[in-house]
């Protein structure tokens, strides 16, 4: 059970691991797998201009294994690609130790690739009921002062700062408000 070399956390599914220990497995044809991610990741980046004039991004990582991809493959891009990473991990207040270990790992690996890791710790439950509101609808609200607070905290002029969040298909919440109209990307969650 290691994820990124760490034993003291416990992947929860293969997909992390795959990512993970994708330079240790090299007679499998996972590191294959790896290199075409990061080929179609450069390459999209490249032809879509999403960094142009970007000299920093704010990603949003929980622990879980989309943001974990996104991190490792923009970690390992940021040299090529020139731009500085920050990362902001929100903890809920609702899972625990399952949680805190998340929030654990997420500020180990930012520590060790000397990437700045800002933590937020939100009362989810208590908001929601306090904005009479759901709590996965807390829980973007809250995740989204937390980016509002690091752009501000970013070092480089706003115009030049990115924000990086990771999700899959089967995010169909995050999807609808990452392409809602007139407000893209408002209120998308970091996985």
């Amino acid at each position: 059970e290691r994820a990124l070399g760490y034993s003291d956390y416990h992947a929860r599914d293969d997909m992390t691991v795959l990512v993970a220990n994708v330079e240790e497995n090299k007679n499998t044809g996972e590191k294959k797998m790896y290199k075409d991610t990061l080929q179609k990741v450069k390459r999209f980046m490249t032809e879509t201009g999403m960094l142009q004039n970007c000299s920093e991004i704010i990603l949003g990582v929980s622990g879980g294994p989309d943001s974990m991809t996104m991190l490792h493959i923009l970690n390992e891009l940021r040299d090529e690609f020139g731009y500085r990473l920050r990362v902001v991990h929100v903890n809920h207040g609702i899972r625990g130790k399952e949680a805190l270990r998340d929030q654990q790992m997420v500020e180990k690996i930012c520590s060790e690739w000397k990437i700045p890791c800002a933590v937020y710790n939100y009362d989810v439950p208590a908001l929601a009921l306090s904005w009479k509101m759901g709590t996965e609808e807390a829980g973007r609200k809250v995740r989204r002062i937390a980016f509002e607070k690091e752009k501000e905290n970013a070092v480089a002029i706003p115009e030049q700062v990115r924000v990086a969040l990771a999700h899959n298909q089967n995010d169909m919440a995050e999807t609808m408000l990452i392409t809602w109209p007139g407000e893209p990307g408002s209120g998308a969650s970091a996985r």
